[in-house]
């Protein structure tokens, strides 16, 4: 099920990459719905470029309770 959220996503969308270079990005994500998020809960990649975003997800391992935030450190490829 998708849980109520917002994402600051680090860098800026202008960045240049060499083809097939890796690169981290940072998200903040934030909790912004009345429920706690369980442990195990996952940041899926859903459309478009998938830049190598882990197929199943990133695992948050820890509770996410309403207004707190996590920040998720992904390493991603640029497209060849």
């Amino acid at each position: 099920r998708r849980l109520d959220s917002r994402c600051t996503i680090s860098g800026s969308p202008n960045e240049d990459f060499g083809l097939g270079e890796r690169f981290i990005r940072k998200w903040a994500w934030k909790n912004e719905g009345n429920v706690e998020w369980p442990a195990q809960c996952t940041m899926r990649f859903l459309t478009g470029e998938p830049f190598g975003f882990p197929s199943n997800g990133v695992i948050i391992p820890q509770p996410i309770k309403p207004t707190e935030s996590v920040e998720i450190s992904v390493e991603l490829i640029a497209p060849k």
